[in-house]
């Protein structure tokens, strides 16, 4: 597979690569960063762990059952659904991308992308994000363009990932002005 990959922040990649970290949202350009992710990894003998982050938005009604007394609390239910359908899909995600040499590992934890990868980043030598194009609507209010928002909060490079479709683009990383691969 052929990548056309930025580093958003400009700073330098390390030279040992030991743990890298992939936020992923289960779309096509996530999936496309774990892939490009487990093939660095296999080159450098890291680690990839496989972060998905989430949360509810907040909708009218929340919590209206525990206001009224009933035993079921709405949207205790609606969170334990959703963070067991999410465990089972980064589960399946981390199993397609298991290699020899690799370990691959799945993080799942409850909070705001924007919150929760910067609080771990200070762990891993890179962060590596799927590049959302801006029109892809829908797709992207979820992680929305996470790398352009995350480069300047974490002191680690972060390298956004899209797979090439277009064959006259060159192969490899485009750097940015201070960065070097």
């Amino acid at each position: 597979m052929r990548y056309v990959c930025t580093v958003e922040n400009g700073r330098p990649l390390p030279s040992t690569i030991r743990r890298i970290l992939v936020p992923v949202d289960f779309s096509e350009p996530s999936i496309a960063a774990l892939e490009y992710a487990v093939d660095l990894a296999t080159s450098h003998h890291a680690s990839v762990d496989v972060l998905h982050a989430w949360e509810l938005p907040p909708y009218p009604g929340m919590g209206m059952y525990r206001q009224q007394g009933a035993p079921l609390d709405e949207a205790e239910l609606l969170t334990t659904h959703v963070a067991e359908l999410a465990a089972q899909r980064l589960e399946e995600m981390v199993q397609s991308h298991r290699r020899p040499g690799v370990d691959v590992v799945g993080v799942l934890e409850s909070g705001d992308p924007l919150v929760v990868v910067p609080r771990l980043a200070p762990q891993f030598d890179l962060v590596i994000v799927g590049a959302h194009d801006d029109s892809e609507g829908a797709g992207t209010l979820l992680f929305g363009n996470v790398a352009d928002r995350l480069a300047g909060e974490l002191s680690c490079p972060v390298i956004a990932v899209r797979r090439e479709e277009n064959p006259d683009l060159r192969r490899g990383v485009r750097r940015s002005a201070s960065s070097r691969v």
